[in-house]
């Protein structure tokens, strides 16, 4: 449709064909969503005009850069600022060099209390047993990092626990009840 716009020290111009272009990019995703069915048939997709680039398909290869091409690449990075607003926590894995092999373990029991008692229960520990370790780790607060110990009430239930595989009223061995125990709660205390 026509514009005019008129301005008060230019006077008036008039344009035949307003029109207005904008370039942006988007997810191809993101474009499905948007434009649907309704949109197309409603006439407002045949509005854009779309530009997609080639796929390039990717070659793999195992030869090495030449030292003096990676040193050429490397110059420009910042160690430093790349890390320096980074919010580093629990599971990051960063990996320099090159020949690099990486095995990460994410500890899904720490400060998990459901987690923990899906664990112990792959072991038959008894509810009622679950929940007194619960209230144990209530009371006794977190463990202090600087001392790795458990508080006295978790000891406790750690000794009960063990008395009982003794005792065989927990069908469990005592050397593997210890270790299984131990290996929970440290997980679960991060």
């Amino acid at each position: 449709s026509p514009l005019v716009v008129d301005r008060k020290s230019d006077g008036s111009t008039f344009v035949e064909r307003a029109t207005v272009s904008i370039v942006g990019g988007i997810q191809p995703h993101t474009l499905e969503s948007t434009f649907g069915c309704e949109e197309r048939e409603a006439g407002l997709f045949g509005r854009f005009l779309l530009a997609y680039p080639p796929d390039r398909p990717a070659m793999w290869t195992d030869d090495e850069l030449p030292d003096d091409v990676t040193e050429e690449r490397v110059k420009g990075i910042d160690a430093q600022s790349i890390f320096a607003n980074a919010v580093l926590g629990d599971n990051n894995v960063i990996v320099v060099g090159d020949s690099n092999k990486t095995k990460a373990v994410q500890n899904h029991l720490k400060g998990n209390f459901s987690a923990l008692t899906h664990e112990l229960k792959k072991y038959n520990v008894p509810d009622e047993d679950i929940e007194e370790l619960r209230e144990a780790i209530d009371q006794d607060g977190p463990v202090e990092a600087s001392s790795k110990k458990f508080g006295t009430r978790v000891q406790d239930w750690l000794k009960k626990m063990l008395g009982k595989a003794v005792e065989a009223s927990w069908q469990i061995e005592i050397n593997i009840a210890s270790a299984i125990l131990a290996d929970a709660l440290r997980r679960f205390d991060g």
